[in-house]
């Protein structure tokens, strides 16, 4: 089974590195496509919330 997570880039003291195989994994591509999706639905309904 392959980890679905986003990898963290700069200050994150290696704690969540990817292998090789895990970062070229299609599936994985996939999953971070439709969170980035999701994330931006999130962000719109703080956004309207914050605004009323």
């Amino acid at each position: 089974m392959t980890p679905h997570v986003s990898e963290y880039g700069k200050g994150n003291l290696e704690e969540n590195s990817l292998t090789e195989a895990e970062r070229s994994d299609e599936r994985r591509a996939i999953s971070q496509r439709k969170r980035k999706l999701i994330e931006r639905v999130f962000g719109w309904s703080n956004l309207v919330q914050q605004t009323k």
